[in-house]
């Protein structure tokens, strides 16, 4: 079992079905199989249909070891910070606007 430090890595990958019904058997699955905000069904020219999907390594090889057709995304390296500092001031200071791309020089200070 994964350490309870460790967050479960999910993974992402497109599932391709022949026909509405191995579509419906996928959307059926439920569980922790997570199809985003809602399923996206894409229809493919030469019949069939995709459906983007994320899961855990576990939920993703029993889609495969049940015959759907996975093919699984590059993962990424996980993003660096966007930045330093508290921007905030210390809740002194209020968001507000669509704010500014900006480039550091040095911790704190601003260039541009």
């Amino acid at each position: 079992m994964d350490d309870a430090s460790e967050p479960t890595r999910r993974l992402s990958g497109v599932v391709r079905v022949p026909d509405e019904q191995k579509l419906r058997e996928l959307l059926s699955r439920g569980g922790r199989l997570d199809f985003g905000c809602k399923p996206t069904v894409i229809s493919e020219a030469a019949g069939g249909f995709s459906v983007p999907v994320i899961g855990d390594a576990e939920v993703l090889e029993a889609l495969q070891s049940d015959g759907f057709d996975l093919t699984l995304h590059e993962l990424r390296e996980p993003q660096e910070d966007v930045g330093q500092g508290d921007r905030f001031k210390g809740r002194a200071v209020a968001p507000h606007g669509f704010g500014e791309k900006v480039r550091e020089t040095e911790p704190g200070g601003r260039a541009g």
